[in-house]
């Protein structure tokens, strides 16, 4: 009897050393993901905190309603990308070596700001809000007024003592005498130059910038932002092929009655850099808002 009790103790004394020295897995806790083995060299990546966005600074608002005077000239039919024949073919529509007259244009595309005055003063109507629209936005004063259509753009240049520009206009000064690919010269569109579509909209950020963050955008005369951030409305009715009675002079292209359809230009946050190479030149319904802006022209007296 003793020695059986003895053997019992011994057999329970070697069962609790054996679990007690055993390891146990740590219990997982629901989410948690743990490292092992190959997976392990992306942990550190997957981990790390997300670089805070660089805040963009442009013009003051002591800049705003700035004009550059553009000499005029003559648009040379422009060249053409190879790989997008389609964005060529919308080029080439409109310009037929046109000479343009001596005009002003606004350094800056309209802003927030600006355009807030004209509603205060009774002669704008509110632009549409929400989704990527920057009325009604705190901080975004000095960014473009976007969302607006065709009629809301005009009745701002009109109240400001200006115009909209005429489509031969806005060709001029963005690719200039000198035929450039893009305003700033003949370098591939990149969020240096532009606020474009890049790790998403607006150069990852999902908003456009303030006016004349990217100076390195800048066109021949120092004009901003042609590329990116906003479309831009123009006078014209658009055309969907060379018209016979094309303006000589760089003017509007319109028709009594007006057309349902009218050209804008330049691109938006939303676009994408190989969509560039055409200046972005594309139909817009008159009522159309999303995405659109203004940048207003003048005489050159």
């Amino acid at each position: 009897m003793v020695f059986r009790s003895w053997l019992v103790y011994f057999l329970v004394v070697a069962f609790l050393s054996t679990s007690c020295g055993r390891k146990t897995a740590p219990e997982q806790v629901p989410g948690d993901q743990t490292c092992e083995g190959m997976n392990c060299e992306n942990e550190g990546a997957s981990q790390a905190k997300e670089a805070p966005v660089q805040k963009l600074v442009g013009a003051s608002e002591a800049e705003l309603g700035t004009m550059v005077s553009i000499a005029g000239g003559e648009i040379p039919r422009p060249r053409c990308n190879p790989e997008r024949p389609d964005l060529c073919r919308l080029r080439f529509i409109t310009f037929d070596n046109l000479e343009v007259k001596p005009f002003k244009m606004d350094k800056y595309l309209t802003t927030v700001l600006e355009y807030r005055k004209c509603v205060d003063a009774g002669k704008c109507t509110e632009p549409k809000s929400g989704d990527r629209c920057n009325w009604g936005i705190s901080g975004r004063g000095l960014h473009p007024v976007n969302c607006i259509d065709w009629n809301q753009a005009r009745q701002y240049c009109a109240w400001a003592g200006k115009r909209l520009c005429s489509n031969s206009e806005w060709e001029l000064e963005y690719a200039s005498t000198e035929n450039r690919n893009y305003p700033w010269g003949n370098n591939p569109p990149s969020c240096e130059y532009a606020t474009i579509f890049k790790d998403g909209p607006g150069c990852g950020s999902g908003t456009t910038s303030p006016v004349g963050a990217k100076p390195q955008g800048a066109s021949i005369n120092g004009v901003m932002d042609m590329v990116g951030n906003v479309w831009e409305w123009v006078e014209d009715d658009w055309f969907w092929s060379i018209d016979r009675d094309k303006r000589d002079d760089g003017s509007a292209k319109v028709r009594d009655p007006r057309l349902p359809m009218r050209v804008k230009r330049g691109g938006s946050l939303g676009s994408h850099a190989q969509d560039i190479f055409a200046g972005n030149i594309a139909p817009a319904v008159a009522t159309d808002v999303y995405y659109l802006g203004v940048r207003c022209c003048g005489s050159s007296k």
